[in-house]
């Protein structure tokens, strides 16, 4: 009686067994599954935001994704939000799109990055007729922040 013993295989020996075209072909299909993957996680979210159409969410959003660094892989996606942000906002000149110094400074600086072309006097909301900021807007430290955040942007 004999006793075959086989040995498993090794990586090397697996590797032989593929050809390379499929291993080439599997790989370009997983990068493929995660870019899809990315961006239908971006528009899940961006369509939970825009059910409330509040574009001070959607900024946050953006923002968040710009600074953990993966902006890249969004880059028509935000330029999307943005622009209809732009559009409903700024293009039309609403004032009463909204009071808060911080969404509007924020919103400024995202979309001035982004190259939108808008205009500083959306502050003057908050002056008086000094050109100094009103009282209540000094005290608002987190849009006093945004404000700092948005004054190295110039078209």
């Amino acid at each position: 009686m004999e006793l075959c013993i086989h040995a498993s295989p090794t990586p090397d020996s697996i590797k032989n067994i593929v050809p390379e075209e499929v291993d080439v072909n599997m790989e370009q299909q997983l990068q493929q599954l995660k870019e899809e993957s990315l961006k239908l996680i971006f528009l899940v979210v961006m369509l939970v935001v825009a059910v409330d159409d509040q574009p001070s969410q959607k900024l946050n959003f953006i923002d968040a994704i710009q600074r953990l660094g993966v902006s890249y892989r969004f880059e028509t996606e935000i330029e999307v939000a943005l622009q209809h942000i732009y559009e409903t906002y700024y293009d039309h000149h609403d004032d009463k799109a909204n009071d808060d110094l911080y969404t509007i400074a924020f919103s400024f600086r995202l979309l001035r990055q982004q190259g939108h072309p808008v205009s500083c006097n959306v502050f003057n909301k908050f002056k008086d007729n000094n050109g100094k900021f009103h009282e209540y807007v000094i005290g608002d430290v987190r849009g006093m922040l945004s404000l700092y955040e948005a004054t190295h942007l110039r078209m």
